[in-house]
């Protein structure tokens, strides 16, 4: 889900980067959007800036899924993040370490594995708000927030805030006007896995399109796809089989694509 230029503009005009990694374009939704919209409403909710980075806290107001939501992975918040504070880059790893120095080497790896991924880091000062009684969330049936309020009661809050680590963050939250939220646009692509987009984007998209419109026709007509879709499965296998870097990719081996997300 991105905001359209316009809207993105109109954020960075209220509320100017703090960070070095400008965003204000994609809004972070945990469950899959099912629905493509060419203009979706937003109202954004909250505003949070903190030492790591700032975001809106938005509510979809048009229509996102047909049904209930998928939950799965968690409903987690819908955040725009407005700028991110740049990671530090990745110090070069150290020796192996001896036996003696085994379990202490094997306790900061685990450590390091537990941080929190770009995503996490965004929301989490809007789980702590919450987690912490300071910011009232009120959600609807899909679990999509409808609207906020502070429990002090004013429409500013800004604090020291415990963390799972122990140590504190310190978190600035402002209440949005007009009442229910500040009006902004987004559109939503078309729904496709990524498992989709990397075949259609590799050496075998054609085949892959191929063979993924005999599927859908062989459902829309209630035939076996084994049967109706031989040929269509033969190319693409064929194709595969001439390209293993595929093979590669899908499996985790790696290699120069993984640089490219």
């Amino acid at each position: 889900l991105y905001l359209v230029p316009s809207s993105t503009s109109a954020v960075l005009d209220r509320f100017p980067s703090m960070h070095a990694r400008v965003l204000a374009e994609r809004v972070l939704l945990r469950p899959c959007i099912t629905e493509k919209s060419e203009s979706a409403s937003l109202h954004a909710l909250a505003y949070v800036e903190e030492g790591l980075s700032q975001s809106l806290l938005v509510r979809p107001v048009s229509d996102l899924w047909e049904g209930t939501p998928n939950a799965v992975g968690g409903i987690g918040y819908p955040v725009l993040p407005i700028s991110m504070q740049d990671r530090p880059t990745t110090p070069p790893p150290p020796p192996p370490a001896t036996a003696s120095q085994g379990s202490e080497a094997d306790g900061e790896t685990a450590s390091a594995e537990e941080g929190l991924t770009l995503w996490e880091e965004v929301e989490e000062p809007w789980r702590l708000l919450e987690a912490h009684g300071i910011l009232i969330v009120h959600r609807g049936a899909d679990a999509m927030p409808t609207s906020v309020k502070l429990a002090n009661g004013l429409t500013e809050w800004a604090g020291n805030l415990p963390t799972a680590d122990g140590s504190t963050r310190r978190v600035g939250v402002t209440l949005l006007e007009p009442p229910g939220g500040w009006p902004l646009t987004a559109r939503s692509q078309e729904p496709e896995c990524g498992f989709c987009r990397f075949m259609k984007n590799g050496p075998c998209g054609e085949a892959f399109i191929a063979w993924e419109a005999c599927i859908d026709r062989a459902r829309d007509v209630g035939k076996d796809f084994v049967e109706m879709c031989g040929v269509e499965t033969l190319d693409l296998k064929k194709c595969t089989d001439e390209h293993p870097e595929y093979y590669g990719e899908l499996s985790g081996g790696g290699g120069e694509g993984d640089e490219k997300e």
